[in-house]
């Protein structure tokens, strides 16, 4: 049960509300705007443009992208959402990096973000979702929320609202009644709540953000009635448990070093750079060693060869 009332309601609107997403309106012209649009529309094509997309990206994107795929790593930087990681010597295989510590609906948000890197760009990019004044950053975020929340899915939660609110239009709806909408879209698309007030004002729904964004109190005056029929869902929303991810890159790495691809010096770099147990490559280190010592010469063999030189250099 959450308690709306007490300690743990303020904990959860500073963790649910996500204050420090920066998605800047003015960012884009027309035609960016309709590249973003049209990029998120095509990847989500085979899901569906309405459906709810949320915890289930890192299964479809996986289902999409061969070579993508998640890991899941504990970074005690709470600015730090997510990575994405291109092993230089094997740079086929992809990794979108998340961080655990971070609650899910940021990580679903973050691997929408990082798939539009790895869509553009095919580069290292780390992300930060509390500092996106970098334009391609904006982007990515952009990208994030459409592809979570397309321009159909949208129109139909608000028709479908507009007839339990009993109004005709948007701007007939009072401030509480939208409250309510941006929980119930936060809730049931598994996106964070900021990025459903820019998609309600991208869409032109509202005009003023700040008139959301600066004023918090009437979210805890109205958050009770929005999350009451759905209080399992967002408590796992704000939980950083994600158990959606199939962890692959131990299983690569150490394919990688026993196909070649990297040597033992390079596997441990890889592993450090990513924080991963290093635990793993003990068996590996006693077996270099077990193969260091089986290289040895026999006495017999060394005496042999060193008469041999000795002989070389009296002739």
């Amino acid at each position: 049960m959450i308690d709306v009332a007490g300690s743990n309601f303020e904990a959860f609107l500073a963790a649910y509300s996500q204050i420090r997403y920066d998605f800047e309106m003015d960012a884009f012209d027309r035609t960016e705007i309709r590249e973003i649009k049209k990029l998120a529309r095509e990847k989500r094509a085979a899901y569906g443009l309405e459906a709810p997309l949320g915890r289930n990206i890192f299964r479809y994107i996986a289902s999409k992208e061969q070579h993508v795929f998640f890991e899941s790593q504990h970074f005690d930087n709470p600015c730090l959402d997510a990575f994405l990681f291109i092993p230089p010597h094997h740079n086929e295989n992809v990794f979108i990096v998340l961080n655990n510590q971070q609650p899910l609906v940021n990580q679903i948000f973050a691997a929408a973000h990082e798939y539009y890197h790895y869509l553009i760009h095919r580069d290292h990019h780390v992300c930060s979702l509390a500092d996106l004044k970098d334009k391609e950053e904006q982007k990515a975020s952009r990208f994030a929320a459409e592809f979570l929340l397309p321009d159909e899915a949208l129109r139909k939660s608000i028709e479908r609202w507009l007839e339990i609110i009993h109004k005709n239009a948007f701007k007939e709806a009072d401030k509480t009644d939208v409250v309510i909408l941006c929980y119930g879209l936060t809730i049931h698309y598994e996106l964070p709540l900021k990025a459903v007030i820019y998609r309600l004002a991208e869409e032109h729904y509202i005009d003023d953000v700040s008139t959301y964004m600066d004023d918090y109190e009437f979210i805890k005056k109205t958050f009770h009635q929005a999350i009451v029929r759905d209080q399992k869902q967002a408590k796992e929303l704000i939980s950083n448990e994600n158990p959606y991810i199939d962890e692959t890159m131990y299983d690569l790495l150490i394919n990688a070093y026993r196909h070649g691809y990297v040597s033992f010096s390079e596997l441990e770099k890889d592993i450090q750079m990513l924080k991963l147990n290093s635990e793993i490559l003990t068996p590996f280190r006693e077996e270099i060693m077990s193969e260091e010592d089986d290289e040895e010469l026999p006495d017999h063999l060394k005496e042999s060869l060193s008469r041999k030189i000795l002989d070389s250099q009296v002739e």
